[in-house]
């Protein structure tokens, strides 16, 4: 009767371990989510639940680095398709003002708008300065990529890779070896 009564105390303390029941609750929590996964695929098979205390232990040593990562959390929401672009009120004069801009590539997007009120009195006013401002910005921005492409092309090595290893000979083996020279 005695070995009965420790016997059944030291499963209640197992099963008071904080660190076992997190274990179980995840594993729970993992099948969940299999049954989630599996759900009206194939017929349920009932395994029993094995839980391996010494690796869920180490896990938790650098779980909180990788965030939550059980079974049941979503993941966020990321749009697969493009955002559409909306029709822009410049979109009507978009090749004047490049035509402009190539003219003049030091206009302003005060003058460049000066220029559309002009022409175009009643569909422009100074309200739409800060869109006139976005597309100079665009295309400022294009031309700098224009001219960081070009002249990437045009930078070549002013000598043959053959040209630079230089011959040293070595007076006390008599052995030649290779030396990379600066190309300076």
């Amino acid at each position: 009767m005695a070995g009965d009564g420790g016997r059944v105390s030291a499963q209640r303390s197992v099963r008071a371990d904080p660190v076992l029941l997190l274990a179980e609750i995840r594993a729970a929590q993992a099948e969940l989510g299999e049954r989630v996964d599996r759900r009206g695929t194939e017929p349920s098979s009932q395994q029993p639940i094995v839980v391996d205390l010494d690796r869920f232990a180490a896990s938790l040593r650098t779980a909180w680095r990788e965030g939550e990562r059980r079974p049941t959390h979503r993941r966020p929401y990321r749009r697969r398709k493009p955002i559409p672009r909306r029709p822009s009120m410049l979109d009507g004069v978009r090749d004047q003002i490049q035509a402009w801009l190539d003219r003049e590539p030091t206009l302003s997007a005060v003058e460049i708008l000066g220029r559309l009120k002009t022409a175009d009195a009643a569909g422009f006013s100074d309200k739409h300065l800060r869109t006139v401002q976005r597309a100079v910005k665009l295309w400022r921005a294009q031309q700098a990529r224009r001219m960081i492409a070009e002249s990437a092309a045009v930078i070549v090595p002013r000598t043959p890779l053959a040209e630079l290893a230089m011959v040293e000979h070595c007076a006390e083996t008599g052995h030649h070896r290779e030396v990379a020279a600066s190309g300076f």
